[in-house]
C-alpha cells in the first residue's frame, strides 16, 4: 500500500509519503518539491532499514489520480536522482487515487 498526503501551496508541494510493502522493507518520510504543469517533482526523504535516504520521485496528476514515474536513477551528492527526466515512464507506475484524509492520516501515523 502507498499513502501520500500533500499540500499544494501555489505550486510548492510538501507532505508525507509511506510505502507499506508486503515481504519487503517499508519506508516512510517527507516529500518536498514543486508542481510543473501536470507533474509533481518531489524529493522523498525517508527511513528504511534504519538508514536515511533521499530520492527523486515524480508523479503525473491526471483525472483526480497520481501515477508514479518509473525511470533509471543515479547517485548524485548523496541523493538518488532520475538519470534522464525525458525517459521517465508513467505507463506502469503505481496509481494513487483520492482517499478520505482521516484514513490517510491514520495510516501515516503507523
Amino acid at each position: 500500500s502507498v499513502f501520500f498526503f500533500f499540500d499544494d501551496n501555489l505550486g510548492t508541494i510538501t507532505g508525507k509519503l509511506s510505502y507499506k510493502n508486503s515481504e519487503k522493507d517499508s519506508s516512510k518520510g517527507a516529500v518536498t518539491g514543486f508542481k510543473s504543469g501536470d507533474t509533481l517533482k518531489l524529493t522523498y526523504e525517508f527511513a528504511s532499514e534504519r538508514k536515511k535516504s533521499k530520492r527523486d520521485i515524480y508523479f503525473i496528476q491526471k483525472d483526480n489520480a497520481l501515477t508514479e514515474g518509473i525511470g533509471d536513477h543515479k547517485e548524485e551528492d548523496g541523493q538518488s536522482k532520475y538519470a534522464d527526466e525525458k525517459k521517465i515512464s508513467y505507463k506502469d507506475g503505481q496509481k494513487l487515487s483520492s482517499a478520505d484524509c482521516k484514513v490517510v492520516s491514520e495510516a501515516l501515523k503507523k
